[in-house]
């Protein structure tokens, strides 16, 4: 369970956190849409052991999967700052 529980977190928390800060302005749904998708199937693969074995693969590689499909999306695929434009220039000094 505890395995599940961190493999399946991860994935589903780090757009959540990332799209609070500043620098991830940027990355819209789509991106967390995809990150999310991509961390589940990682964890996926690494439960039928397609990439290997052990509760640290199951927990690491759909964070670090999850991390890098949110940050190539909104790099990629950025989204216009249109409602939100006035919240971020409130943050900048």
């Amino acid at each position: 369970v505890v395995v599940w529980f961190g493999g399946l977190v991860g994935p589903t928390a780090l757009p959540m956190i990332l799209g609070l800060l500043p620098l991830f302005k940027r990355s819209g749904a789509n991106a967390a849409i995809a990150s999310m998708l991509a961390g589940m199937a990682t964890f996926a693969a690494a439960q039928l052991g397609y990439l290997g074995t052990g509760p640290l693969t199951a927990v690491i590689l759909p964070v670090i999967f999850s991390f890098t499909v949110f940050v190539t999306g909104g790099l990629l695929f950025h989204q216009p700052l249109d409602g939100k434009s006035d919240f971020f220039q409130a943050l900048e000094p």
